[in-house]
């Protein structure tokens, strides 16, 4: 059996993403749940094909998301760091390169812990599996990692992502930085904390930013570079034929947001509603099931925000940051249960969903009143 390092400082650092959220979920029941994500999350680090061990700088790549979400930021990386090496957990990432691969020997460790976990339901055990998970990802970083000076990670990764960043800061003289994506409302769901920087949209994320790093630091840093120029090129919103639902992805929010949207909307005849469904939502297509039968009037949509907010006129959402992109181009936001803050949702900029009728019918001003507040809005989230 490997050697795992019991030390507390590592399993704070590696269980401690989400707020010991995988605790919580082990405690309601999810064990099933649990082994299955770690398992497949363990086994895509020991079927990858490594090549060289990259030198400078890398950006760790998750799926398809987060790549598109790099490729926005592209000129604004070249230029902090000349050039960057992309890696992934697995080869299907295009244009990544498969970083190292654990042993057999770890897996076969880290599934028998999960296995012991899945059996029996005790915390042990999953407090074995990160320790050895850990241990695996410092002896990967030792082999692999040592040429590496930056290193850029994107904030929705967790554990596995913190055991490389602690095991960066043990063995390796790197800087590491975590870019955030989508605005900061919650010290408890982003991720990694760990990281030595944390590059921020702008200061309203300043708000809820904690690091579990002792010398971690939030830095301003803007969106994407073409943020400013969507600024100053969006047109005034005009009249509203599309509206696009961006709900959580917590199935019964999903439903709740939709049928508050149905009763609102009692002829949507002449208009276009079509839902975005959260990245994370689980078992999509129970959700799709349940529209077809209690919203046969809603479509859906499955491109980037950017684009759908190009494409639509207005958007309804009870606090999806996607909101930001709608914003930005002066289109009309409704929010579900709002707040009258200045911080995030809030009417000063935005409508609350119980508005749609008159503000469909033209009987309420869309902008009047919230032009000066979306500017410090949109100065706020994305620094422009």
């Amino acid at each position: 059996m490997r050697r795992i390092d019991p030390s507390l400082e590592r399993l704070r650092t590696v269980a401690g993403e989400g707020n010991r959220h995988s605790y919580k979920l082990l405690e309601s029941g999810k064990r099933f749940f649990l082994f299955a994500k770690y398992f497949f999350t363990s086994f895509s680090y020991f079927r990858g094909q490594s090549g060289e061990s990259p030198v400078g700088a890398v950006a760790f790549i998750k799926g398809s998301n987060q790549l598109r979400h790099h490729n926005n930021l592209s000129s604004a990386l070249k230029t902090e760091f000349g050039g960057i090496q992309l890696l992934s957990a697995a080869a299907e990432i295009v244009g990544c390169q498969a970083i190292g691969r654990i042993t057999a020997g770890e897996l076969i460790q880290q599934l028998g812990y999960l296995v012991m976990l899945l059996m029996t339901g005790r915390k042990r055990y999953l407090s074995l599996y990160f320790l050895a998970f850990s241990c695996a990802m410092e002896r990967l970083v030792q082999r692999y990692f040592g040429n590496v000076t930056s290193f850029v990670c994107y904030n929705d990764q967790p554990y596995d992502v913190a055991a490389i960043l602690y095991a960066l800061h043990r063995n390796v003289n790197c800087r590491t930085i975590v870019v955030q994506h989508g605005l900061v409302l919650s010290e408890k769901f982003y991720f990694p904390t760990v990281a030595r920087e944390f590059w921020a949209w702008g200061e309203l994320s300043r708000k809820h930013y904690s690091s579990r790093n002792k010398i971690g630091e939030l830095l301003v840093k803007g969106r994407f570079p073409a943020d400013h120029m969507l600024k100053s090129e969006a047109p005034s919103s005009q009249a509203i034929h599309s509206i696009l639902v961006a709900p959580s992805f917590f199935h019964g929010e999903v439903k709740e947001l939709v049928m508050a949207l149905d009763s609102q909307i009692p002829d949507k005849s002449a208009l276009r509603v079509a839902v975005k469904l959260h990245p994370a939502t689980k078992l999509q297509w129970l959700l799709k099931l349940w529209f077809r039968r209690h919203a046969p009037w809603l479509g859906s949509e499955t491109g980037n925000m950017e684009s759908l907010a190009e494409s639509y006129d207005a958007l309804v959402t009870k606090n999806s940051t996607s909101a930001v992109d709608f914003l930005l181009r002066k289109k009309v936001v409704f929010f579900d249960r709002p707040g009258t803050g200045l911080v995030f949702p809030s009417l000063k900029y935005g409508f609350e969903l119980t508005q749609i009728g008159s503000v469909l019918e033209g009987s309420a001003d869309k902008l009047a009143g919230k032009e000066v507040d979306r500017e410090i809005f949109i100065r706020n989230a994305l620094n422009v």
